[in-house]
């Protein structure tokens, strides 16, 4: 009988390298914790999300319990904001990996994530220095009332929603309401058939500009307008048309300009819990975690996404790099184009 040992000394390396590393590419369990942790976890992912993703790791950590945390004191000034990275263990937003002020503070642990992650088949959803990483895609749906708006008549892209037709329909978010705002417009000022045009086209056709992407749920829901664009907690939708007696549904937008917004994870530099707080986070960028979370219609997987759908996906991270006086001039910008010289001081 034929063993590894009486192979060649060269098949038999091949052989060891791949075992090994097949090893490295898991989450080892001896980073497990052995006694019970209760991880906290700043998200402003949809509810319903961060239930079931909670649950699912539990299933196969039992000594780990994560619980979710409202990320809103994060984007908070000075004292409140070092308040709230002191409670979390893990944080997972949209647009706070752009913020300067928490790039300045070094305020993320290094993940050391082994290689055969999704950084490693693109590697800038990693920051270079390891900081944080790319871990959620969620394709934002046009959620629209079905009693004025019928399935073969929603819009299929962001350009249609310039036609003539959808004059004084529309709820969007407000420019700089929210870091989902941030990157959406940068997003739109980056596409050759959008860009600062788009807007201006948007602003004749009379949409209205909202706060939060609750509130554009809610202008659908009350019958403000049949159509909104920014709403990202899915299961939330069925529940407020329910309360307001429509049949409120969505549908993402379709073709080459479909926006998923990039949601970065990292660990607080001062985590209580660092070693669970690893884990779970090499746990998320999993390849078997991250078709759970499309399969079950949770995320869309970012291995079932084109590296560069992913890095064009939307304009999150850039803003490190960016100056305060060139991202507020941006924003006076993509004001002006949605509300007109009278409107901008």
């Amino acid at each position: 009988m034929s063993t590894i040992f009486s192979w060649k000394p060269s098949a038999r390396l091949l052989i060891l390298l791949v075992f090994f590393a097949r090893l490295e590419a898991r989450p080892q369990a001896a980073d497990a914790p052995k006694e019970p942790v209760q991880l906290a976890w700043y998200t402003s992912l949809p509810e319903q999300t961060v239930r079931e993703l909670a649950a699912e790791f539990h299933k196969q950590h039992p000594a780990i319990q994560v619980v979710r945390a409202s990320p809103s004191q994060l984007f908070g000034p000075g004292f409140g904001q070092a308040a709230a990275w002191g409670k979390a263990d893990v944080i997972t937003d949209a647009g706070f990996e752009g913020r300067p002020e928490i790039a300045r503070e070094s305020a993320f642990a290094p993940l050391d994530l082994p290689r055969g992650r999704s950084s490693a088949r693109c590697p800038r959803l990693l920051e270079p220095r390891g900081a944080f990483v790319y871990t959620h895609a969620l394709p934002l749906p046009f959620v629209y009332d079905a009693g004025p708006i019928q399935d073969p008549a929603v819009p299929k892209s962001l350009t249609a929603l310039a036609e003539p037709r959808w004059k004084g329909k529309v709820a969007l978010l407000a420019p700089a309401a929210s870091p989902e705002a941030e990157c959406f417009y940068r997003f739109v000022a980056a596409q050759p058939d959008l860009g600062f045009a788009w807007l201006e086209r948007m602003r004749d056709n009379d949409v209205l500009l909202l706060l939060s992407p609750a509130a554009v749920m809610d202008a659908v829901a009350e019958g403000v307008r049949p159509l909104g664009w920014g709403v990202m907690d899915f299961s939330e939708v069925a529940r407020r048309g329910k309360a307001s007696g429509r049949v409120l549904r969505t549908r993402p937008p379709v073709g080459p300009r479909k926006f998923h917004l990039l949601y970065a994870t990292a660990i607080n530099r001062r985590a209580p819990h660092p070693e669970a707080a690893r884990l779970f986070v090499r746990w998320l960028v999993d390849k078997e975690t991250q078709n759970y979370m499309s399969e079950n219609g949770l995320v869309r997987s970012l291995f079932r996404i084109k590296c560069e759908a992913l890095e064009r996906g939307s304009a999150c991270g850039g803003g490190a790099k960016v100056s305060p006086a060139e991202v507020e001039a941006f924003r006076r910008k993509v004001r002006k184009a949605l509300m007109g010289d009278g409107r901008i001081p």
